[in-house]
Order: C-alpha cells, then structure tokens, then sequence
C-alpha cells in the first residue's frame, strides 16, 4: 500500500461526515463487530478522531449519520435478521470516541441508504446551497447500469409526466453523471465493467468496503486493485478510478 500522505482541505467548503460509528459496529462487545476485525478498527478510530478534532477547529461542520433500527424493517421482519443498532440501546449509540457536540447535526437512517426517509437531504441543501455540489457514491450503482436500458425505456420522455409528474428536461444519463460510483462490489470485474460502459471511468471511484469483508478487508485491499487492472482499460483511465476521480469528487484538486 502508499505510505499515508497529507491532504489539504478548504475549510470554506467542506463537511465531515461520520458514518456508521455505532457500538454495535465498532465494539468487540458489539452485535456486528466479528473478531476478525480487532486490529483494524482501532485504527480507523483514531484516524476519524483526527480528522473530527481539525474539522472542529477549522470551524467545518460535522454530519454525523447513526443507523437506526426500529426492529421492524425488512431486514428483521422479512429477512430474520438478528437485532443491532436496535433504537434506544448501546449498540445504537455512537461511540464515546466520537460522541457528537453540539452543533453537530445527527442524521439517523433507519436502512442502509442515508437519504431514504431521512432529512440528509434538506441537511446538505442548507450547507451546501449549490445542488451540483451534491455527490452520493454509490456501490457500483447496484442494479442501475444492468438496468439502464429498461429504466431508459420507462422513463422515457412522453411517459415522465404521468410516472413523475413532470418532464425532465435533460436526458436521464446526464442527471447520473452527478453521481460517483465506486468499485467495492464484491470482486466482480464483470459487475465493475457493466458501470464503465454505461457512466465511464470520469464516474467511478476505487473503493473496496475497508474495513469490512474477509480477513477484516485486508483481502480485498490485496485483490481489488488487480480486478480494475484486469478490465484491460488504458493508463489514463485506471489513473481516474484509482485517484483522480476521487481527488475531484473530495475537492483535493
């Protein structure tokens, strides 16, 4: 791996957002904390409580996103999913390390997905009043580039106003292209190919879940980078998927 590097951030213009920092994510006491993962956590603490203590003294605003369970989502009643992060227990709550301040404004997300149900949104539109400011990385963008034909062929413009109540004015691909789409996908070259030939290397960010998966993500930091090489795309491209992509999308230009 790159020996860790400094990056400089312009404070104008920047949020931190803290994800997932639950007990029951980052305990070994906690509900999804397997043993694996002892050593890397630690570590990832430490790193956020840096970034957290200079955020707050450059005066950048902090968004803090807590999962939430109420038990009765899909995951528990449809799924059987054990319980975590049940609402209103110490697995919910986010870690003393990390305990938010005031001020800092707390989003909790009831599903995987921040913005489902949520008011991130309207959170975002007030910080950062500029809607082309607003990315979402998305992991590989799921079923969306296996389905961008039929989503094409639904939405299609003589059928928007009755499926959405109004007519886009710009083709939909040009609204995805605000859209960053990131490769932790399982370790599928095929999977990662279907997202470049329908957003292109411009969209898609090197990522690869860390510091989940097997051996506490260290195999996928080993494998993954080798899956984008053997997409067989040029110099130029893999230097956007693996950098320049996520420079742009995190301001470090």
């Amino acid at each position: 791996m790159k020996a860790l590097q400094n990056i400089y951030i312009n404070s104008g213009n920047a949020i931190l957002v803290i994800v997932d920092m639950e007990n029951d994510f980052s305990r070994p006491a906690g509900k999804k904390f397997p043993s694996p993962r002892d050593r890397t956590v630690p570590p990832v603490i430490t790193a956020i409580q840096g970034f957290t203590e200079r955020a707050r003294s450059a005066g950048i605003p902090i968004i803090y996103i807590q999962s939430v369970r109420t038990l009765q989502e899909p995951d528990f009643t449809v799924f059987g999913s054990s319980p975590y992060v049940e609402l209103g227990t110490w697995g919910a709550e986010i870690i003393d390390e990390l305990k938010p301040h005031e001020g800092d404004i707390i989003v909790q997300k009831f599903s995987h997905d921040a913005f489902h149900n949520t008011n991130l949104d309207e959170v975002l539109q007030k910080l950062v009043p500029d809607p082309t400011r607003h990315y979402a990385i998305v992991t590989g963008g799921g079923m969306i580039p296996f389905f961008w034909g039929r989503i094409e062929e639904t939405y299609e413009p003589s059928r928007q106003q009755k499926l959405i109540g109004r007519v886009m004015p710009k083709p939909l691909l040009e609204y995805f292209s605000h859209f960053y789409y990131d490769t932790a996908v399982g370790g599928s070259a095929a999977a990662i190919r279907c997202a470049y030939e329908v957003f292109g290397a411009d969209q898609i960010v090197f990522a690869t879940d860390y510091p989940w998966g097997p051996g506490g993500g260290d195999s996928r930091l080993a494998k993954y980078p080798n899956i984008i090489k053997s997409l067989g795309l040029s110099g130029a491209e893999n230097k956007k998927i693996f950098e320049d992509n996520a420079r742009r999308l995190l301001n470090l230009l």
